[in-house]
């Protein structure tokens, strides 16, 4: 069976049963094992200042390892990896199911975050209290899920990630040899992507380099290939419309667009995009009063989205290495004065089109990677159509920002924003 199409028959026909029976009482209700890992996974993704494929990838891993290990004490489910063998319906319990998912979530972090297995030791110390880990079926159940992790390990050591400085030395090193056609001082192709030189947190200041160039190769859960999707796509720039209306957005900038522009930013440091919306799968879990089974399809589907997303995104960038708004901006609008916002603590200003910037820390003004397509949007389009399908489309997502709370423009918002 093409893994596609697991998706579609053990995932959402399965996950539509699951998620109808999920619903339990008021007074019983407790979140599943998945959502503390899962706060886990995103925590070493921030901590690690992973970015954005990375994270997509470590998601997909984690949540691959669980549902097989899942699987295994659901007669229906299928497994998406080979080598493993069914439990006995009897040994089916929530206990002996979370002594697996646990086990197996370890262990992929163990290998994708080493310098933090001491933090997924105490997780899983406490992941496990309370549970019959010293019976027979404990013990069967620990290995079942340690046995799912090291087999998705050994299924993804090769798939073109680079992990592990096999293919080039450094992990998640570009291995394809992507040179930029510009430098920061010199614009050979003003419609093609231009590193910046930036100063990071520490004062250190380095030239941005495409990050993960390569992963339009790494190999997908469900889609053929990363070009199986890419779009058509003339490099032309933004329209002078387009552009202006950029402009027009900064120097009308306020403070709910500000908190906007902050919350969806996910900078380095972040839990990113991908892993931004496993953080909306848990208020919809917390929404839906999800079991167990239930968490672990919905995680499992979104991770395995995330990831296919990050691929054929980065394949366009790589295809079409397109400019991004502040190179294409500074270059159009040199000469002129335009209107824009003017820096932390000046509000709207009349400065040189060649000093534009958006409203981003200074550390970060514009991602290390081509502007299409955009990755944000494809990370949600994926997640977004995964969370409907398995759950529909009504949730309300309710954000309260506190007043002064963006960091690096620490006077706003002036007031709480919701």
């Amino acid at each position: 069976m093409k893994r596609r199409d697991l998706l579609a028959r053990a995932g959402i026909s399965t996950a539509v049963g699951v998620f109808t029976s999920s619903v339990r009482a008021v007074d019983t209700y407790w979140p599943s094992v998945v959502i503390s890992w899962n706060a886990v996974v995103t925590s070493s993704i921030a901590a690690t200042f992973s970015g954005p494929t990375v994270a997509a990838r470590a998601l997909s891993m984690v949540y691959e390892a669980v549902y097989n290990a899942w699987a295994a004490y659901r007669p229906e489910a299928r497994f998406s990896l080979t080598g493993l063998r069914k439990r006995p319906l009897f040994e089916a319990q929530e206990s002996l199911k979370s002594i697996a998912v646990s086990h197996a979530a370890h262990t992929v972090l163990s290998d994708l975050f080493p310098t933090r297995v001491a933090l997924f030791n105490d997780a899983l110390s406490q992941a496990l209290a309370g549970l019959p880990v010293t019976s027979l079926e404990g013990i069967i159940a620990m290995q079942m899920g340690q046995l799912a992790g090291r087999t998705l390990l050994q299924m993804r050591a090769s798939d073109g990630s680079n992990q592990y400085g096999d293919l080039a030395p450094g992990a998640y090193a570009d291995w394809t040899g992507y040179q930029s056609v510009n430098s920061p001082g010199a614009v050979v192709d003003p419609m093609q992507w231009q590193p910046l030189i930036v100063t990071n947190a520490q004062g250190v200041t380095a030239t941005q380099k495409f990050l993960t160039p390569h992963w339009g190769q790494v190999r997908p859960f469900a889609l053929p290939s990363g070009s199986a999707l890419r779009p058509s796509f003339t490099n032309g720039g933004p329209t002078v419309a387009e552009m202006n209306e950029l402009i027009g957005l900064s120097a009308g900038l306020n403070d709910a667009s500000k908190v906007l522009v902050d919350f969806f930013a996910n900078n380095p440091g972040s839990v990113t995009p991908p892993g931004q919306w496993t953080k909306f799968a848990e208020i919809a879990s917390a929404t839906d009063r999800n079991s167990l089974d239930a968490d672990v399809v919905m995680f499992f589907m979104l991770g395995q989205a995330m990831l296919d997303a990050s691929i054929v995104a980065w394949d366009a960038k790589r295809a079409y290495n397109s400019v991004r708004p502040i190179s294409f901006i500074r270059s159009a609008c040199a000469g002129q004065l335009i209107q824009c916002w003017g820096g932390v603590g000046n509000g709207t200003l009349t400065l040189p089109g060649e000093d534009w910037m958006p409203y981003q820390r200074a550390t970060n003004p514009t991602p290390n990677f081509p502007e299409f397509v955009s990755g944000h949007s494809t990370f949600s389009a994926a997640a977004a159509t995964v969370l409907a399908a398995l759950r529909g489309n009504q949730i309300s997502l309710i954000f309260k920002f506190p007043e002064h709370g963006i960091r690096f423009d620490p006077t706003v918002p002036a007031a709480p924003v919701t």
